[in-house]
């Protein structure tokens, strides 16, 4: 698998939080051994300060495979499960909620309550 990653908003984070941030990104993408073919992914970093010494972090993805477009945006609910003060925990969330919303995209039957209700009482 080719993997493509780009970064935005990478420039208000330190030396350590960028390396950080790299790092987990790069182990997490090599978890993601059910995509066949290329993966581009788009991160953007937005951080807020609320007049402490402490950032909050909200990272924003974008990936794009050979089975379509997944975008993690901030219109989106659960923004702030993928949000934290600390740069590893925030980047852990946000790649599995990627993670996860890709294999919908692989194979969009086998996440729908519907169906696994519904295979429970068909007869083999």
């Amino acid at each position: 698998m080719k993997q493509d990653i780009s970064f935005t908003g990478i420039k208000v984070l330190n030396d350590a939080e960028k390396t950080k941030l790299r790092s987990i990104i790069n182990k997490e993408l090599m978890k993601l051994d059910h995509i066949e073919g290329d993966l581009k992914l788009q991160v953007y970093v937005k951080t807020f300060d609320t007049g402490g010494r402490r950032k909050r972090y909200v990272l924003h993805m974008k990936a794009i495979t050979p089975y379509g477009m997944v975008v993690l945006d901030p219109s989106e609910k659960g923004e702030t499960k993928r949000a934290d003060w600390n740069i590893a925990e925030a980047t852990h969330k946000a790649m599995a909620f990627l993670d996860k919303e890709i294999k919908k995209t692989v194979n969009p039957e086998a996440h729908g309550w519907r169906e696994k209700f519904l295979r429970s009482f068909r007869r083999s």
